[in-house]
Parts: structure tokens; sequence; C-alpha cells
């Protein structure tokens, strides 16, 4: 069996739009890589991680 690529985001619960896309984009990359992204996912950088 493979394992995964696990790749933790951790950040502020409220940060500037510029960095929310920022997380939203690395979430998205990560995903695109086949990794799997751990978060919280409640607010600012892990929720744009989680929804990228």
């Amino acid at each position: 069996m493979e394992w995964a690529k696990c790749v933790g985001v951790i950040g502020a619960g409220e940060c500037a739009d510029s960095v929310y896309d920022l997380a939203r984009k690395v979430g998205n990359e990560i995903g695109k890589k086949g990794g799997m992204l751990i978060c919280g996912g409640l607010g600012g950088v892990m929720e744009g991680s989680a929804r990228g």
C-alpha cells in the first residue's frame, strides 16, 4: 500500500485577503500533487488552504 503525503497547514484564524488567497493556492497545489491536507479549517489561513 502506498501512503499519501500528509501536509499540515497551520496559520492565523484571521488574515488579510492576500494571505487567504495564497493559502488557498497552497491547498490547491497540495491536492493537485496527491497530498493529504491536515488543518483545522475553521477560519483564516487554515480555511483558505482547505478550500483550495
